[in-house]
């Protein structure tokens, strides 16, 4: 899982219940990417009425309410070092989330992609395996291996929450728990596009993509430091990247 230099963590924010998938709708996806150079966010709007989060936040968002990859893919490849990303193995090049939801989701929104062979880990053992978009970025779960090393490492017991991980390695992020309500309030107020930008969703918009940004930076550090723990991988994140200025809860 660390035998790579070029790392990403994804995150949705999808209103809907997880277990009835009529009920999804679409929201945001974070995408945090880490090269040799750069640690860069990215959210990727994936609703017509939320453009306004891109007029607030232009240097962090890609409109995408086609819901199409290619043109985020178009983006990620403008990073440094992204487009020579080499492993020792194929396996090992992957997309990293906290649930199985997450790849359902990308499953969902974006289309399953497979390369005809690789099994999934995310569903059961025969299950065809997802990829992130056209490429061979595996999108890989990976709660199971962090509940595996927490309960090794440091007793852990469920709920295997990533903000409980957080807390127990004293990662700062916002509370949570509030994102859906504010991707509908957002899309219910924003149907109309010449409605203002007003100050009150200004502020909602920062704290969505601030909790959406900490979901992100939090997996990263949480799986580094497990890992790191117990010393499985050869190359982890560069822990002198601080969180982005914007999203700083300082």
């Amino acid at each position: 899982m660390w035998n790579s230099e070029v790392w990403i963590w994804m995150d949705f924010e999808t209103p809907g219940i997880i277990a009835v998938k009529d009920t999804w709708e679409p929201g945001i996806l974070g995408i945090m990417v880490e090269t040799k150079t750069e640690l860069k966010y990215y959210c990727v709007i994936l609703d017509e009425k939320l453009e306004n989060i891109a007029n607030i936040y232009p240097e962090h968002c890609i409109y995408n309410p086609d819901l199409d990859f290619d043109l985020v893919l178009q983006h990620l490849s403008e990073l440094d070092g992204f487009t020579e990303w080499v492993v020792d193995d194929p396996y090992y090049k992957s997309a990293f989330c906290w649930s199985d939801a997450d790849v359902r989701y990308f499953d969902h929104f974006f289309g399953h992609h497979w390369d005809g062979r690789t099994r999934g880990i995310t569903y059961r053992e025969d299950s065809k395996a997802s990829f992130f978009g056209d490429t061979d970025i595996h999108c890989t779960n990976v709660l199971l291996n962090c509940r595996r090393l927490g309960r090794k490492l440091y007793k852990m017991r469920g709920p295997h929450s990533l903000k409980r991980y957080m807390d127990l390695f004293g990662i700062e992020h916002p509370s949570g728990g509030k994102a859906a309500n504010i991707i509908r309030e957002l899309k219910e107020t924003w149907q109309d596009p010449k409605w203002p930008i007003s100050e009150r969703y200004t502020m909602l918009t920062h704290e969505l993509l601030q909790y959406n940004y900490y979901d992100c930076f939090g997996l990263r550090k949480v799986m580094s430091k497990l890992h790191q723990e117990a010393e499985e991988g050869t190359f982890f994140p560069n822990p002198d990247f601080p969180p982005h200025p914007d999203f700083s809860l300082d």
